[in-house]
Formats: C-alpha cells, structure tokens, sequence
C-alpha cells in the first residue's frame, strides 16, 4: 500500500543516517493482508532498514518495483500494524 511504499522509499533516501520516519494510513488498511495477521498500516524505518532488508535476503529496490513494499518491510519488522481502525481521514507522516 501507498504507507508501505513511501516508507520504503524514505528507507533508501535514509539509508546510513541517523533519520526515521513512521508512515501510517489512519484507516488502519494498507496493502493486502497477510494472511496470519490484521492488515498493516504502514512501516517505521530508519537508516538502518534498508540494509536490514538486503541482509535479511529480500531486494528493497526490487520490492519497491513491484510495489511490494509491506514483503520488505515485513522481512524486518518494520511494518505497522493496527488493524482497521474505522476511520479513513488521512495519513500521518513523522520523519525525524
């Protein structure tokens, strides 16, 4: 989903700094579900996640290609996961 994706991204724009951002959809629903767990909102990240993911075995620019984002995020931990919330007004953005 569109929190995934874009937190992903600020992954590899981090990438070796001391930055971080929590990207989340306030509806709580972002991307497919997994299947043995509720439907993640986002991911959290710093500038570690994205060698994180490389070394886990999963290709971060390749997840982001295929806008698969949560595959690579899932790999570290690094989704957010609510649950539907029931309220879609916007999405909340932290970078630090």
């Amino acid at each position: 989903g569109r929190s995934q994706q874009l937190a992903l991204i600020l992954g590899r724009h981090f990438r070796g700094t001391s930055r971080a951002a929590f990207v989340v959809g306030t509806d709580g629903v972002d991307g497919p579900p997994p299947p043995d767990r509720p439907s993640p909102a986002g991911g959290w990240i710093d500038g570690t996640t994205w060698d994180a993911i490389t070394a886990a075995g999963v290709d971060p620019a390749a997840a982001l290609a295929a806008c698969d984002a949560g595959t690579a995020l899932a790999a570290v931990g690094a989704l957010v996961v609510t649950g539907p919330t029931g309220i879609n007004h916007a999405d909340l953005i932290i970078v630090e």
